[in-house]
């Protein structure tokens, strides 16, 4: 949100939606300003990318949210609006995240004992 704070300066709106539905839950920004340059869409994740032109981020903001998503099962989409004005950014995580397959899965271990 603070991303789309600085994109719109005094002037614009900010929308969030939350819901759930089936076995994720969403999260949505919507934002009226200027949208993300097509050129920057790739990057918006890489670490220390940054389209900020004063340098005031270090670029590890989307980077570091990204990192916790996806280790529970979840993403993060950054995109335009469809109507040309503004940027979107959706987090999607699931309900149940199953995490301790997955963090055993990362350990090298299997998640069901053994007898």
């Amino acid at each position: 949100m603070q991303n789309a704070q600085e994109a719109l300066g005094a002037a614009g709106n900010i929308e969030i939606v939350a819901e759930a539905n089936g076995e994720r839950a969403t999260l949505q920004v919507t934002d009226d300003g200027p949208g993300i340059d097509d050129s920057a869409l790739p990057h918006l994740f890489d670490p220390f990318f940054t389209t900020k032109a004063d340098l005031r981020g270090v670029g590890l903001g989307l980077f570091t949210a990204d990192g916790l998503a996806r280790p529970h099962g979840g993403r993060i989409i950054a995109s335009n609006r469809s109507e040309g004005t503004g940027a979107v950014l959706t987090v999607e995580l699931p309900l149940s995240s199953g995490l301790e397959e997955r963090a055993a899965d990362a350990a090298g271990l299997s998640a069901k004992a053994t007898p």
